[in-house]
């Protein structure tokens, strides 16, 4: 079972509500709410929703997706159990309003993070407790046990050896039949590290394959990593993928000192426009531990599985656009609302 890849958040009741019934024949299962549309349930979400005006996103929105061969075995009567069972793992009381929208071999939970008694869920950290919490429902409802987030000995979050392709840099060289160039600098940093080179000889052997390496050097001397650009898109080494990192390279071989590397490292060389790739720090939390699958991984996808990905990700973009259009526009009337959905599709 998967839960979306970052849990979403918005101001506007309504037009989550309307998305979740405009799609794959959504019906309610589930919840503590009484409404059965999409008007009702956003008039119940109103009035917790009144009692913290100063709260300005109280939507909450994520989705419980299961494997296609678990579909037919899960009745509506399970999907509440999960349902509620994680909603209270995820922190959520009696008090917060919450339904839950059955699509095809998949519920959609949308809540009020305001309580009926005023207070608020606060939701810290809540894309790792949600990984965590869904490995756990899977092993109670007997239901299949898929990959977890993989930690180190110290407890934190273990990035990827290495790092997937985006959906965009796939998109874009699909077109191209071209490896990405994250998926180039991968190979040809693993390539250059073989033997144990040195580590202007390492440089020296990806520039001779068009890479371009920036490397870290600290005011005393050492070497703290590379960054590496190709085709005009440039990547540190924790971007690549764990094994990229400087420390994994001095272990695969490539060794620094500074006496004999460190002119050769600081030496000026031309550099053309360059586009730093999107920094994944912020989103590592989401992208590790949510794992549903994504255009990225389509070479390891079957064609129906790819179909899927392809489904999955547009439904997403869909809701997210609806979110964030419908922000900050309270107070307005159903009618405004619509509009704002139609103009976002067209």
């Amino acid at each position: 079972m998967k839960g979306m890849q970052k849990i979403q958040r918005g101001s506007g009741f309504r037009g989550c509500a309307d998305y979740l019934f405009d799609h794959d024949g959504g019906r309610v299962i589930g919840g503590n709410m009484d409404g059965l549309n999409a008007r009702a349930l956003a008039t119940e979400f109103g009035i917790a929703r009144r009692l913290r005006p100063d709260i300005e996103k109280p939507v909450w929105h994520n989705s419980l997706r299961l494997p296609a061969d678990e579909r037919a075995v899960v009745d509506d009567q399970k999907w509440r159990e999960i349902g509620d069972d994680y909603m209270y793992g995820m922190g959520f009381s009696d008090q917060h309003q919450r339904v839950y929208v059955l699509h095809n071999g998949h519920i959609h939970i949308l809540a009020n993070r305001v309580g009926l008694d005023g207070k608020v869920y606060l939701g810290r950290n809540e894309n790792l407790r949600s990984t965590g919490l869904i490995q756990r429902l899977e092993q109670v409802h007997g239901l299949t046990v898929t990959k977890g987030v993989k930690k180190t000995e110290k407890g934190r979050i273990a990035p990827p050896e290495v790092r997937k392709t985006r959906v965009g840099e796939r998109r874009r060289y699909e077109r191209l039949e071209d490896m990405t160039p994250r998926e180039r600098l991968q190979q040809l940093v693993a390539e250059a590290a073989q033997g144990r080179p040195t580590a202007s000889e390492f440089v020296a052997r990806l520039q001779a394959h068009g890479v371009s390496v920036w490397p870290k050097v600290t005011s005393s001397r050492k070497l703290d990593g590379f960054s590496f650009g190709l085709g005009g898109v440039a990547f540190t080494g924790n971007q690549l993928g764990d094994r990229y990192r400087w420390g994994q390279l001095q272990k695969a071989g490539v060794h620094y000192d500074p006496a004999r590397d460190l002119d050769a490292l600081t030496a000026p060389r031309p550099t053309g426009p360059v586009v730093i790739a999107e920094v994944a720090t912020v989103e590592v939390e989401a992208e590790v531990e949510q794992e549903r699958p994504t255009i990225a991984e389509g070479l390891d996808l079957t064609p129906e599985q790819m179909a899927e990905a392809r489904r999955q990700e547009e439904e997403s973009r869909e809701l997210e656009e609806i979110l964030g259009i419908c922000d900050g526009r309270k107070g307005k009337v159903d009618e405004e609302l619509v509009k704002c959905r139609i103009s976002m599709k067209d």
